[in-house]
């Protein structure tokens, strides 16, 4: 604190005592604001009416700070984010910065909430706070190429792995449902192919946004939800237009499109059941986000510019759209090669 920051400090704090207000207020406020109270209370509430994926967001913070959940919100500071990258580093399974990132930002994003929102305090540790690569992550700081399921040989064999589940719950004498499918599961997986909607905009997908006559989506992105409420149009191809028109005829038609079979109400997860049809499949490193990565990828290798894949992926920036261009260069040369 400079001298000049000092003086200003004491004439608020002779301004607050002149007043008949207690200067140390504040402080004692704060210091009852820890971020576990918070986040249960006022940030639940403020989530479920403004963040899209609010259960998800709601977990990530409890998984990864829940620690913290005990200290006041303006004690948290960049030493308590440090230890949790330590212990983060520690797993068997290294965690990808990116998604280190994203974790992060997301307690940020909700300090800065009862920060500027809320006002439960005035100030946080986080706010000039940036990540960067550990030593070991700069190391491998290039990024893979995303993962894209290969046409002739993978693609097959998940239909093929997708069929055989839905013979084999028919043979069980399992609940399942009459019709084209057994349940969400297959329908899916190949809406999430032939769309390229993350998983999030597919758990959140209502009839109410597609038109099936015309062939489009109508909604709202949940990653630009907080920065604009303006719809995306989407267009539906063939594929994706029978797949549904089939889902529609085994369901109300009406609410999510696809729902949980056990509550009803939205789906969270489907990691079970894509391990094991990926194992079934004997797909190796395949992600239920990779599917976005094969429409995109499919795109490029059929020879659609980078900039018709942007629209169609909802990519903000040219920039992210990028890490396909490398198919297209590869397939113009296969061209020139075959042409010889």
């Amino acid at each position: 604190m400079t001298v000049a920051m000092a003086r200003a400090q004491a004439l608020k704090v002779l301004g607050q005592a002149t007043a008949g207000v207690d200067p140390g207020r504040d402080a004692k406020r704060e210091q009852r604001a820890t971020l576990g109270v918070y986040v249960r209370g006022q940030y639940t509430e403020y989530a479920q009416q403004n963040i899209a994926s609010h259960d998800g967001t709601l977990k990530l913070l409890a998984a990864n700070f829940g620690h913290l959940y005990g200290a006041p919100m303006t004690d948290i500071s960049e030493m308590d984010v440090q230890r949790w990258r330590a212990k983060l580093a520690k797993q068997p399974s290294p965690v990808a910065f990116t998604t280190v990132q994203r974790r992060f930002t997301a307690l940020k994003a909700c300090l800065n909430t009862a920060l500027k929102t809320h006002k439960v305090i005035t100030h946080h540790q986080l706010s000039g706070v940036t990540l960067k690569r550990t030593t070991a992550q700069l190391e491998t700081a290039d990024e893979k190429p995303p993962r894209f399921l290969t046409r002739n040989d993978e693609y097959p064999r998940l239909v093929a792995a997708l069929n055989a589940r839905q013979t084999r719950m028919r043979a069980s004498g399992l609940p399942c449902m009459t019709g084209q499918y057994t349940d969400h599961l297959m329908p899916l997986v190949l809406v999430a192919l032939h769309t390229g909607l993350r998983r999030g905009d597919l758990f959140s997908l209502e009839w109410s946004h597609i038109n099936l006559e015309r062939g489009q989506v109508t909604k709202v992105i949940n990653k630009t939800r907080r920065k604009t409420i303006k719809p995306a149009v989407l267009p539906l191809r063939t594929d994706a237009v029978a797949v549904l028109k089939d889902w529609r005829a085994q369901t109300s038609g009406n609410g999510l499109v696809f729902p949980s079979p056990v509550t009803g109400k939205q789906l969270d997860s489907v990691k079970t059941a894509w391990r094991n049809l990926m194992t079934a499949a004997d797909i190796q490193d395949f992600r239920f986000h990779d599917l976005r990565h094969t429409f995109a990828s499919w795109l490029v290798m059929d020879g659609k510019s980078l900039f018709t894949v942007q629209k169609l992926m909802t990519h903000s920036t040219a920039e992210m759209t990028q890490v396909y261009a490398h198919l297209s260069d590869d397939h113009l040369r296969q061209a020139v090669e075959l042409s010889g």
